[in-house]
């Protein structure tokens, strides 16, 4: 475990708990990346970075939108607001 807890990166949006960026006009919220800074405030370990990775990993399980397909169901990982 750390000694000090994680910076939260400058495009980490704090109202939808995602990292973002703008992309044509509109914020483009990364879940993949999203998932590996909630997975490296888990590695960190301190109180502080585990009271961010739940709300981090609620909002992002939430926010995967299931698109079905002719063979299967994909989960597409773009979510634009």
């Amino acid at each position: 475990m750390a000694d000090h807890p994680l910076v939260l990166p400058p495009d980490f949006d704090p109202e939808r708990q995602m990292v973002a960026r703008p992309v044509d006009g509109k914020t483009f919220h990364a879940m993949q990346t999203t998932a590996r800074l909630a997975g490296r405030l888990a590695a960190n370990g301190t109180d502080d970075d585990w009271r961010r990775v739940g709300p981090i990993a609620a909002t992002s399980a939430g926010n995967g939108k299931m698109r079905r397909s002719r063979t299967s169901m994909r989960c597409n990982s773009r979510f634009f607001i």
